[in-house]
């Protein structure tokens, strides 16, 4: 049985917005805070690979007010897709492009 909960979002995470991942299970390769993709294969330790092509994921970390407690909550990346209405790989080279403030 499902269940709808409101929520309003007070805070979010938006430093290292995206992470570097495996394409087949979507694990981070190293560190939630690589900025470039790998030049060379990247061992993949949770599907235990090469991985040739990491792809690039989405993950935000939010802070919800639910009923007047404060939770931690992470959305990934079919979620944020959603909203920013591209591929962490596209809002990547948008934010490259975009000059610096």
């Amino acid at each position: 049985m499902s269940q709808t909960v409101c929520a309003v979002i007070v805070e979010a995470n938006t430093r290292n917005l995206t992470y570097v991942a495996c394409p087949v299970c979507s694990r981070a390769l190293g560190s939630f805070y690589a900025v470039d993709l790998p030049a060379t294969s990247t061992f993949c330790k949770s599907c235990k690979r090469n991985v040739q092509c990491p792809i690039r994921r989405f993950r935000l970390e939010l802070k919800a007010d639910v009923d007047g407690t404060l939770q931690a909550l992470i959305a990934f990346d079919n979620a944020i897709e959603k909203v920013f209405g591209c591929t962490a790989l596209e809002y990547c080279a948008l934010v490259q492009e975009l000059p610096m403030a």
